[in-house]
């Protein structure tokens, strides 16, 4: 399975908001009901997810949709 260049920068601003909340995939996982093989897929962009994913991703992340993006955005310019 290959990684979709359009879902990188998602899947680097969940590792990135992630690590700034010094948790580990299986933790993040057990927050959101999700195991932490999906959450690694997402994170590599081999994952293409819906919307109800993404927010409780997000929320698991305690940021918002919206923080997720702009994480993502900075992700995609460096």
């Amino acid at each position: 399975m290959q990684a979709d260049p359009r879902l990188l920068p998602i899947g680097r601003a969940v590792r990135r908001a992630r690590r700034n909340l010094d948790i580990s995939q299986e933790t993040l996982g057990q927050r959101i009901g999700m195991h932490a093989t999906h959450v690694s897929e997402i994170e590599r962009g081999l994952k293409d997810i819906r919307l109800s994913t993404l927010l409780r991703v997000t929320e698991g992340l305690e940021i918002t949709p919206a923080q997720l993006f702009t994480l993502a955005d900075e992700s995609r310019r460096s």
